[in-house]
């Protein structure tokens, strides 16, 4: 019985890389449309984070115009006095 199991999982996965990659009427694979919407999709996600890297870029880089020091020489509480 287990023999049957594998011979049966070798069989329907020879079958679908027959299907993926046979040629259609058109000249083209399965295949090829599979992994030309990978592609699609990487260049799409690299697209989002480029944009979402810039608009943190430049949130940081308008935030480090401001000091988070006051102005005045006074102490503050925690300061450390040597």
């Amino acid at each position: 019985m287990k023999n049957l199991g594998k011979i049966g999982l070798a069989a329907g996965l020879a079958a679908a890389l027959v299907l993926l990659f046979r040629r259609r009427k058109n000249g083209t694979r399965i295949v090829d449309d599979i992994s030309n919407q990978v592609n699609h999709w990487a260049q799409a996600l690299k697209r989002s984070r480029q944009s979402t890297s810039s608009i943190e870029d430049s949130s940081y880089s308008q935030g480090r115009g401001t000091s988070s020091r006051p102005l005045s020489s006074a102490r503050q509480p925690g300061d450390i006095t040597e």
